[in-house]
């Protein structure tokens, strides 16, 4: 039997949503978290609101300026950040993945992937 799947990422969560095909069913939801499976990044939305990626990534990224992970990486760039833009903050790393217009949209977050800025 052939089984298909797909890999939603939740903006904003840990989770992602896997849909399963085997042919006779409709899809079958399941969710994970990616330290479950040993992932070591996650899709995440420029929209994402700083305190909440704090939280859910015991992290510790200034929010007083910021209140979104794309206005965080914008700042922290210093300039209008492109599509491929890589920046260490700690021992993490962001890829700016997607913009839409001046908004960062999709961000790949490498956790503890300690690789320089670029």
């Amino acid at each position: 039997m052939t089984v298909e799947f797909q890999l939603v990422q939740r903006y904003g969560s840990g989770d992602v949503g896997v849909q399963l095909y085997d042919g006779f069913a409709a899809p079958v939801a399941v969710s994970y978290s990616p330290s479950m499976c040993g992932s070591s990044h996650v899709w995440l939305s420029g929209s994402l609101p700083l305190s909440e990626f704090n939280t859910e990534y015991d992290r510790e990224l200034d929010d007083t300026e910021y209140t979104t992970l794309g206005g965080y990486l914008f700042g922290q760039l210093g300039r209008l950040p492109r599509s491929g833009d890589r920046m260490s903050v700690g021992d993490d790393v962001f890829e700016i993945v997607e913009m839409e217009g001046r908004r960062v949209k999709t961000v790949r977050y490498l956790r503890g992937a300690g690789a320089t800025t670029t």
